[in-house]
């Protein structure tokens, strides 16, 4: 599965100096970004679902380079809902 990226780009006038200048702003979204967002609404670290997914911190960064397949995110996600429930407790 390819990487997707999103990017949004955003012209403006901006008036400086009495003179219009573009100005030009760049947005991309991450890959996985349900995922990403989850984590951190959740305070889950990202070595914390590695870990519940028994695989290195380093290697499941690298995963989340790709876009997943929605059952892997659905997986992960829950796992991220586990963890965040055994830190409340």
């Amino acid at each position: 599965m390819k990487s997707v990226v999103v990017s949004i780009i955003i012209y403006y006038d901006k008036k400086v100096n009495n003179n219009f200048m573009k100005e030009v702003y760049f947005m991309q979204t991450k890959t996985n970004e349900a995922i990403r967002t989850a984590a951190e609404k959740h305070g889950v670290k990202l070595w914390q679902i590695a870990d519940a997914l028994g695989m290195n911190d380093g290697n499941f960064s690298r995963k989340l380079r790709h876009e997943l397949p929605p059952e892997e995110t659905e997986r992960i996600i829950a796992i991220i809902a586990r963890i965040a429930g055994e830190v409340r407790k």
